[in-house]
């Protein structure tokens, strides 16, 4: 059995390494560190966490060089007790890789380094990325029963976290890819809108002739947009039928995490409580990510929060908070101490775009004790890191919606660019002065007159952006 000899790192601890974290692989890193340093004791143990996400590379962290070794010939196979773990949501357990026989090639290469027991237990993500917590061993009878709970119960505890983490760390969107993404789409909108004037179909229907002239001739649907562009026949307006009489849908391979997410088993999420404030901020910022949460629904809950931690028998407490963000209003939510007596404030210590303040208000005279004020200090701090969390969170949000906005405009305009070329038979170039001049003089923005252009040909302008291939 191998006896943790770290202490289980607090909320706050987790908070601050993801806070210093300048991105998720040195939070990894970090956190496979102090997992070695929790789980270890007389018998050495090497951990790695592995983290997948839906349409990225996976994420491979390594308390050290051998274990990153052990991680990575698993990717090799494609196989192996971690991804096992990670892919179907269930803890495995290798007492003797050289007696198991599930993974023939993988155990011959770890023997290889002396590695003979082998324990791999997933970690709760959310939806469209999946992890799990690997640990090595050199002897047998490492990884007992009491050894397997005491492992998952770390994974227990750091899942929040991680979780957090994968939330403040998205997936980087390369600018070159965005530009390429971008031009290639701009020119299937157009080919649709080319496709929607001459036979009057609706953009669901040209799209479709689009997929169907491609598969047909095995050729990218960018390459017979371009043709389409450039005077090609447009795609036969009676593709073949399935059974049923409808369209083969566009359909695209799914990667191999993507197989693995459908096929996964669904990780509870459901934990115990971390004690005290840090767990139950924690479970805040969490909660405040959900669909049609953000930043307001953490403040509304912190300031609920503070009232009940702050607030002792013989002093019942009310509590507002304010927000103050470069280049916005301040924002205040809970109490605004209206009819109280007394009040204390302590500050969020924020960074140099944001500051808050928390303000506990009671309807006594002289209500509060130095300890009161330490109290509120305190979680103040606590806080602090919460809210930070919450509102990069938020800012990220906005930021998506932002660009979904945008690519939604966009499409918009390569629709009407494409439907003017045809209409007047002429260049995209053309196509678009048009557009602009048509703005200019009518002091209407162009996504206005460009959905009009839509709407007058499909009489549809909710459009959803996407990117095309």
């Amino acid at each position: 059995m191998v006896s943790g000899t770290g202490a289980s790192p607090t909320p706050e601890q987790l908070q601050d390494l993801l806070l210093e974290s300048p991105g998720f692989t040195e939070f990894l890193l970090g956190l496979t560190t102090i997992s070695a340093t929790r789980l270890g004791g007389s018998e050495p143990m090497l951990c790695a966490i592995t983290v997948e996400r839906d349409g990225t590379p996976a994420t491979v962290a390594s308390s050290d060089e051998d274990a990153r070794r052990l991680d990575e010939k698993q990717y090799v196979f494609d196989d192996g007790p971690c991804l096992t773990a990670l892919r179907h949501g269930t803890t495995v357990r290798v007492p003797d890789v050289a007696a198991d026989d599930r993974w023939e090639h993988y155990a011959s290469a770890v023997s290889c380094e002396g590695i003979v027991s082998v324990l791999a237990v997933p970690i709760a993500t959310d939806p469209g990325a999946a992890a799990a917590l690997n640990c090595y061993a050199r002897s047998k009878g490492v990884f007992d029963s009491t050894t397997v709970a005491e492992v998952e119960r770390h994974a227990l505890s750091i899942s929040r976290i991680l979780r957090l983490a994968l939330k403040v760390h998205p997936p980087e969107i390369y600018p070159e890819h965005l530009r390429s993404a971008l031009k290639s789409r701009a020119i299937v909108d157009a080919a649709v809108a080319l496709i929607m004037v001459q036979n009057r179909y609706s953009r669901e229907r040209s799209m479709e002739l689009l997929h169907v002239a491609a598969r047909a001739t095995n050729t990218k649907l960018h390459a017979i947009a371009v043709d389409i562009l450039h005077g090609a026949s447009l795609p036969s307006a009676d593709p073949p039928q399935q059974d049923g009489g409808k369209p083969p849908p566009c359909q695209r391979p799914a990667g191999k995490l993507g197989a693995a997410m459908r096929d996964n088993r669904t990780i509870s999420t459901t934990s115990q409580n971390i004690a005290g404030t840090g767990g139950r901020l924690l479970d805040l910022v969490l909660d405040s990510t959900g669909a049609g949460s953000g930043a307001e629904y953490f403040l509304a809950g912190l300031s609920d929060l503070a009232a009940e931690e702050l607030s002792r028998p013989e002093l019942e407490v009310a509590c507002g908070i304010t927000v103050y963000r470069r280049k916005q209003p301040s924002a205040d939510w809970g109490s605004t101490g209206d009819g109280s007596a007394s009040m204390i404030q302590a500050p969020l210590e924020l960074d140099d775009e944001n500051s808050a303040v928390v303000s506990l208000y009671s309807t006594r005279s002289a209500a509060f004790s130095t300890d009161d004020v330490e109290r509120a200090r305190q979680f103040g701090a606590d806080a602090s890191r919460a809210l930070l969390l919450a509102l990069r969170i938020s800012q990220l949000r906005e930021s998506r919606d932002d660009i979904a906005a945008a690519m939604q405009s966009r499409t918009i305009i390569d629709l009407a660019i494409g439907a003017i070329m045809a209409q007047n038979r002429c260049g995209r170039e053309a196509a678009f002065k048009i557009l602009r001049n048509t703005s200019n003089n009518r002091n209407m923005k162009i996504r206005d007159i460009a959905a009009a252009v839509v709407a007058s040909i499909a009489g549809d302008t909710d459009i959803t952006a996407r990117f095309e291939d």
